[in-house]
């Protein structure tokens, strides 16, 4: 061996074999890492890439669903208009101008399906349209009673697989809850995978139908739905795309699944799963722990499929797997490499080391030692050389009341210093060079606030007692200094407070008082604060309370309440040290912190004045109340004496109108009962201000109509607008939802109190009602009802208008009683306005007429159908029916109106629109106003008579005066029927059924419809042989009574009081028993209780009596009476009630 390397020998066998194995190890498990790691990479880029792909294979999956829908949205505009107009050449010709094999692939038919309403035959609206059949798939040959007919009207076939024409897509459930579902929604609705129907049998494919509802007029409501436009897809040709596409299919396994009700496999490229709709046993398993998997869901049509995507083996051919294995095998090159030159130099180092490690390791441990002590210092630190330049600084954290740390290096601190602290500094220093320690105070002005520090200085010196320098700690002391004047004040304050409240105000710790003010000291009795201090805390109380609980531990519980939960608040019973007397009070407690120690700060208030004062509130409201109830009793009774003669009055009269008689006696009958019902009027006026003011009026919450409600009251007002030759229009916004839940009769009430004074007040011009909305929240929807007389009626003063709504208010005394009235409607109205959350208001001035408002918020009725209407005969079906009317509102009214009732209904507002309007189409029936803006009826008859367009079309007269030269003139211009305004929309429909088939030779007027829903039966009756036991023990209600249960076909038997009816019932079976309930020697209540207690629970018992109260109900209900009437007894609520019964 060379004797240049023996030196290069020598060392290393001093090297450390162990270093050199732990490099080669470490070299080594790092190559292995690092191969690892790439191999991540690897397949991190394999996962990244399946990644992509999957997610590009399911967009493309979506959007193939998508454009269907763009292809049903193309296809839906053409019927947005007039579905019913659309033919097939049509229908043919708007697909033949896209090549929907290309653009939408897999779909084999195209169609439209309309939908009939339930009052429809199918049959009959088909052959209309010119097909013949119809064809349904669960075997009948009909839908079923109030069943929708939705039938394949259109469809075209992109295929040889044609649809069938006239299939009722109701019939099988699962296309009619597809076709359901996208009524409800308004969205595109895709069917579950299901047979397709088609004319050949032999080829039966499965495949999915999706749906797109279609609205007449294009306004989006299910009630608006016209039909749908549907897409039949073939399950086959759907996912064609992707069995095409072979580089999915090499490398990937793809399966999409129906997961919606159950899992239903649609496709799979895989060869075992090649039938398309059936169930999955199991899923797929991937074929080793590292294949990647994509499963995602897809929300489309109502239905939810599952993609289910996985790597095949062959995904990973193009992968670089050569990698790994060679980095590792570089990277064990290297390490032995490193090895070798670690051992070479960890040699030539360790002595190096081995001579430093001492020195570092002390210096280390004292350097670390201050670095965290002043680290964890909140105060400033300066190291200064013998002159005071800043050498270092520490600035402590969150700090800014000085300048940064950078402003104070190499520079004199005295420049950082206040002027006045230059002196002390300088001073600080010098004492330094002498003793080992100064410190001196100054103050910095550096914001809104001065702040306060206090500064100490050490010596430096070197090992040799040479000085080095000083170093400075400078604390800012402001915060403490602040915080002891603030305790000082607030203790100044606590005190003064303490002194002067008038509260009286005890101080406590856990056992015992330990001070008192000068409002406690007198409250409670005591000469001053020491002969209360150390006395025990239950001292100023009873050994009990009121309630039971003993004093002193009920106290200390509220100390354990006010530390845990805050301050407390109770009534307690105190006792007077001076005298013993207890007296009430109300206890506030708070735990608070004095001197650095827990006490009690008590304030107590004396209640008894205040208790005395509840005590006699309590008193007069007791008074009220039996005053009110007296009122309320008083009222009853005058309404139960008055109410049993009218009963006779009125129920003879309505007998007597069932007989025949001439027209005076019919005149003065009719006088009795119109006098009967105004009294009855007031009386229920009395009676309802007589609830409102006892707070006891009850509102229903039943589902009503708005404008139903609104034309019966002003029907039930026609005759007195008519005799006063008044006007009246109704104006309602076609936009405001009819259907609501409330109290109709309360509505009735209010509308007809207005209607009422209209009428009494106005002499010559008109009346106009409108119903408008204000505003709409969620379920609910705040109305305005108004009421205006806009010809020259009596005006009201400003200053007298807000007094009106005032009970037994006139605005002139004279005047007023020369219309009558009882002055209450009015203050009736505005208790009903508001009790349904809303108010009244009104406008009004001399000559010019009022106008009276009330809004009032109602909620929607979320079940409301349409309107019910008659049913058209089956011959009107679809007649054209043209409105000429010239205001827009009540056109629109009645145009949607009977479009619901299944007419093809179009409107023209002038003379001229309806000449334009006649030549376009010829109507059946038209509808004309009798006053127009641009000319008169007669003007308007004339020019539509010489239209020859016109031909046999039946003229209806709608005016809002009616006198007897009307008819006159209908007869002389043919027209055919005449009816009042606002018109109902019930009486246009009768009258047409009745001219359409000729019942009624002549004019048809309003009158001829009432007798035409009447004839052949002018009173209602019964199933013949209806037994009833008749209690009442007043001979006339008696007589009443009985004559209109005979008229009924009733067999009436008749007892006295209630000891006579047990009697009669024991004897012989009844349907029904009608009892009185006040009666002598035993009463309706506890003969109905009697009865019910000797098991007869099944016979309805029906309470007659005058008193209309809640609480008479309440009381008839709670002795098991079945049903209630309240005289005077009118045949028809008779009826009524009799039916819900037998």
């Amino acid at each position: 061996m060379p004797t240049a390397a023996t030196p290069l020998f020598a060392r290393l066998r001093h090297v450390s074999y162990k270093v050199v194995l732990a490099a080669l190890i470490g070299g080594i498990s790092l190559s292995l890492a690092l191969s690892l790691w790439v191999a991540q990479q690897v397949d991190k880029q394999v996962e990244a890439r399946f990644e992509q792909i999957s997610t590009r294979h399911i967009e493309r999956i979506r959007g193939r669903l998508e454009l269907y829908v763009y292809g049903l949205k193309g296809i839906r505009g053409i019927f947005s208009e007039a579905p019913e107009a659309i033919t097939p050449e049509r229908f043919q010709t708007y697909l033949n101008s896209h090549n929907h094999v290309r653009e939408f692939p897999g779909v084999t038919t195209w169609a439209f399906a309309e939908r009939i309403p339930a009052q429809e035959l199918p049959r009959e609206h088909l052959a209309q349209h010119q097909i013949s059949h119809y064809i349904r798939l669960d075997g009948q040959t009909d839908p079923n009673a109030g069943q929708e007919a939705w039938v394949l009207r259109l469809a075209e076939s992109t295929t040889q697989q044609e649809g069938i024409i006239g299939l009722d897509l109701a019939s099988e459930p699962l296309r009619q809850q597809t076709a359901y579902q996208s009524m409800q929604t308004g969205l595109p609705a895709l069917s579950p995978l299901l047979p397709l129907v088609s004319k050949s049998t032999s080829n039966t494919k499965t495949g999915f139908l999706l749906m797109l509802p279609v609205y007449y007029r294009d306004l989006a409501h299910s009630s608006n739905v016209s039909g749908w436009v549907i897409a039949a897809i073939d399950g086959d040709h759907l996912f064609n795309f992707l069995r095409d596409d072979k580089a999915l299919n090499t490398s990937l396994t793809l399966s999409i699944s129906d997961i919606t009700d159950a899992e239903n496999l649609l496709y799979s490229n895989l060869p075992s799963t090649a039938n398309v709709g059936q169930k999955r046993e199991q899923r797929l398993r991937l074929p080793h722990a590292q294949q990647p998997q994509h499963i995602e869901t897809i929300q489309f049509g109502g239905r939810t499929w599952q993609v289910s995507i996985s790597a095949n083996p062959a995904f990973y051919s193009g992968a670089d797997r050569w990698l790994p294995p060679m980095t590792l095998a570089i990277g064990a090159l290297l390490s032995l490499i490193m090895a070798g030159a670690l051992g070479f130099s960890s040699s030539l180092r360790r002595d190096a080391e081995e001579k430093t490690r001492t020195v570092s390791s002390s210096l280390r441990d004292r350097e670390t030692l201050l670095e965290s002590t002043i680290a964890s210092m909140d105060d400033w630190v300066f190291v200064l050389d013998p002159d005071g330049r800043v050498m270092d600084c520490h600035e402590p954290p969150h700090s800014n009341t000085w300048q940064p740390r950078e402003d104070f290096l190499n520079k004199p601190l005295a420049s950082a210093l206040p002027v006045a602290a230059h002196a002390d500094l300088s001073n600080a220093l010098n004492e330094v060079r002498t003793h080992r320690h100064a410190s001196f105070e100054f103050s910095l002005h550096r914001t809104q606030h001065s702040r306060q520090f206090v500064a100490r200085l050490s010596s430096r010196r070197e090992g040799d007692g040479a000085l080095l320098g000083a170093t400075m700690i400078a604390r800012d002391v402001s915060r403490e200094r602040e915080q002891a004047r603030d305790l000082l004040v607030s203790e100044q304050k606590f005190r003064l407070l303490f002194a002067e409240a008038p509260l009286a105000i005890l101080l406590t710790q856990e056992n015992h008082y330990t001070d008192a003010n000068p409002a406690a000291l007198k409250l409670f009795g005591l000469p001053n604060s020491a002969s209360l201090q150390h006395a025990n805390i239950d001292v100023l109380s009873p050994l009990t309370q009121p309630d039971g609980q003993p004093s002193e531990s009920g106290i200390r519980h509220i100390m354990q309440q006010a530390i845990a939960a805050g301050p407390q608040h109770r009534e307690w019973m105190f006792r007077r040290l001076s005298n013993g007397e207890l007296f009430p009070a109300e206890l506030h407690l708070s735990a608070i912190e004095l001197h650095g120690e827990p006490y009690f700060l008590a304030m107590v208030t004396n209640l008894s004045s205040q208790k005395q004062n509840e005590q006699i509130l309590i008193q007069a409201r007791d008074a009220a109340e039996a005053a009110s109830h007296e009122k309320s009793e008083f009222l009853a009774t005058m309404s139960h004496e008055i109410r049993t003669p009218m009963n006779g009055v009125l129920g003879m009269a309505q007998l007597m109108a069932s007989s025949p008689l001439n027209s005076e006696q019919r005149d003065q009958l009719n006088t009795i009962l119109q006098s009967g019902h105004s009294l009855l009027a007031i009386i229920n006026d009395i009676l309802d201000f007589s609830k409102i003011e006892a707070g006891k009026l009850s509102f229903e919450e039943v589902p009503f109509d708005l404008q139903i409600a609104i034309d019966e009251t002003c029907e039930l007002l026609l005759p007195a607008i008519r005799q006063k030759d008044l006007s009246l229009t109704v104006k309602l916004d076609p936009t405001a939802p009819f259907h609501v839940i409330g109290d109709p009769g309360r509505f009735r009430q209010v509308l007809l109190n207005y209607l009422s004074n209209a009428i009494k007040f106005t002499q010559q011009g008109g009346i106009e009602v409108s119903l408008t909305t204000r505003e709409r929240g969620r379920g609910a929807t705040l109305f305005e009802l108004s009421v205006a007389d806009t010809g020259t009626g009596i005006g009201i003063d400003p200053d007298k208008q807000s007094a009106l709504f005032e009970k037994f208010t006139h605005v002139d005394t004279n005047r007023d009683h020369r219309f009558g009235g009882t002055g209450l409607g009015l203050a009736i109205c505005k208790a009903l306005v508001e009790r349904m959350g809303g108010k009244v208001s009104m406008a009004s001035a001399p000559g010019s007429g009022s106008t009276f408002r009330a809004t009032f918020w109602l909620t929607l009725d979320p079940d409301a159908g349409h309107q019910t209407l008659p049913a058209i005969v089956p011959s009107l079906r679809g007649a054209p029916v043209l409105v000429i009317d010239g205001s827009t509102t009540n056109r629109e009214l009645l145009v949607k109106g009977l479009a619901k009732g299944g007419l093809a209904v179009y409107g023209a507002g002038s003379v001229a629109e309806a000449l334009l309007a006649v030549q376009r189409q010829s109507p059946r029936f038209v509808l004309l106003d009798a006053e127009l803006p641009d000319g008169d009826a007669d003007a308007l008859i004339t020019a539509l008579r010489a239209e020859p367009a016109l031909g046999a079309a039946v003229l209806i007269l709608l005016s809002s005066r009616l006198d007897s030269s009307d008819q006159a003139f209908c007869r002389s211009h043919g027209i055919a029927a005449y009816l009042p305004k606002p018109a109902r929309l019930g009486w246009i429909i009768s009258a047409m059924n009745i001219l359409a088939t000729n019942e009624h030779d002549g004019l048809v007027t309003r009158h001829t419809l009432s007798h035409h829903h009447s004839r052949g039966n002018p009173l209602l009756t019964l199933r013949k042989g209806i037994r009833v036991l008749l209690v009442e023990d007043n001979a006339i209600n008696l007589k009443v009574a009985a004559r209109m249960l005979e008229r009924m076909g009733c067999h009436v038997d008749m007892a006295g009081n209630g000891l006579e009816a047990l009697a009669m019932a024991a004897q012989l079976p009844y349907d029904v028993i009608m009892m009185d309930v006040q009666m002598p020697e035993m009463d309706g209540i506890s003969a109905t209780r009697e009865l019910r207690s000797r098991g007869f629970s099944d016979i309805p018992i029906i309470a007659l009596t005058a008193n209309s109260r809640d609480e008479d109900k309440q009381a008839c209900r709670a002795a098991g009476m079945s049903d209630f009437l309240s005289k005077p007894i009118r045949y028809e609520d008779l009826h009524t009630c009799l039916s819900r019964w037998i």
